[in-house]
């Protein structure tokens, strides 16, 4: 087991799966552990492409485009946007998704935004279930 903070998330469930980086740089093999540290190496943050890329690398969220309506699932929003990026004053909002696979269902979809500032500070500003599948009500996931 890792120590806490000496990784970006963790994507498994009972067994942890723990996300860091190796970088190649200086012709040599890096790793990289924490935001400290990736920040220092890609900060800052230029345009909406690197804000989207940023956000995905550093937390445990998801890109989705082209979702539809599936009749199987419960809603609980009028209208599902897809991953998008709208620069602010204070940096970028990214629009990106979180599946809740691990635990004893309901397994909820959320959408969550962040904000990522040009310095490379990366902010959960909301986070909200849209939809599930009732089918995975009763599923227990380790």
């Amino acid at each position: 087991m890792l120590a806490e903070g000496k990784y970006f998330f963790n994507i498994g469930g009972s067994i942890p799966a723990y996300v860091r980086y190796v970088i190649f740089r200086d012709n040599q093999f890096e790793l990289v552990e924490t935001e400290d540290e990736f920040r220092s190496i890609f900060a800052p943050v230029a345009g909406p492409q690197e804000a989207l890329s940023y956000a995905l690398a550093v937390k445990h969220l998801s890109a989705y485009y082209g979702l539809g309506i599936n009749s199987r699932y419960q809603y609980f929003v009028d209208e599902i946007e897809d991953t998008h990026v709208e620069e602010r004053a204070d940096g970028y909002l990214v629009h990106l998704f979180f599946y809740e696979v691990f635990g004893c269902g309901p397994h909820l979809t959320y959408k969550v935004d962040v904000n990522v500032t040009s310095q490379g500070y990366v902010t959960e500003i909301d986070r909200k279930p849209i939809y599930k599948d009732p089918s995975e009500d009763n599923l227990c996931v380790d």
